[in-house]
């Protein structure tokens, strides 16, 4: 049976840092997919290209967050892909 210490101290999970990293590399890996896709203009959003507003935003997050570039890489360009 735990001590009264051990229910004191609530289980811990990752850190900020670790978690906000996860997910932009979790982002980053779908922005080769975007690009092909999803990056003309888009009138519903300003015209702004979707695939250069996420490759922007997981760069400038990357920064605040003092990440390198290793450690938030997408995958490879998916291969074999053609436009609709």
């Amino acid at each position: 049976m735990p001590g009264a210490a051990e229910w004191a101290q609530p289980e811990r999970g990752p850190d900020l840092q670790t978690v906000a990293t996860r997910l932009l590399a979790g982002l980053a890996e779908q922005i080769p997919w975007v690009h092909p896709w999803h990056n003309g203009p888009d009138p519903a959003f300003g015209a702004a290209r979707m695939g250069n507003y996420f490759t922007d935003f997981v760069q400038e997050e990357a920064r605040e967050l003092r990440l390198g570039p290793e450690q938030t890489r997408g995958g490879a360009s998916p291969a074999g892909t053609a436009h609709r």
